[in-house]
């Protein structure tokens, strides 16, 4: 994964935070993506990318009675999940 496709990763998890966030979906980081995360104390090409876990995904947790609306916040804001 190249320096413009993190930066991409980057900006796009921010995007879908901040727009949860506006509608009230408590979430948070998870899984590898946590892990990276807290112990590098940023997100970069490991965090994004999980080599060092065999991982190569970004995980948002959420609670399960916000997934209805979470759902129909992306449908609403051409999210695809």
């Amino acid at each position: 994964m190249d320096q413009e496709r993190i930066k991409k990763a980057v900006e796009g998890l921010y995007n879908i935070s901040k727009l949860l966030a506006e509608e009230n979906v408590k979430h948070w980081l998870d899984w590898g993506t946590l892990l990276h995360a807290y112990r590098d104390g940023k997100l970069d090409y490991n965090t994004l990318t999980g080599e060092s876990l065999g991982d190569n995904d970004m995980d948002i947790g959420l609670l399960r009675q916000d997934y209805s609306k979470v759902l129909e916040i992306f449908q609403k804001n051409n999210v695809s999940h």
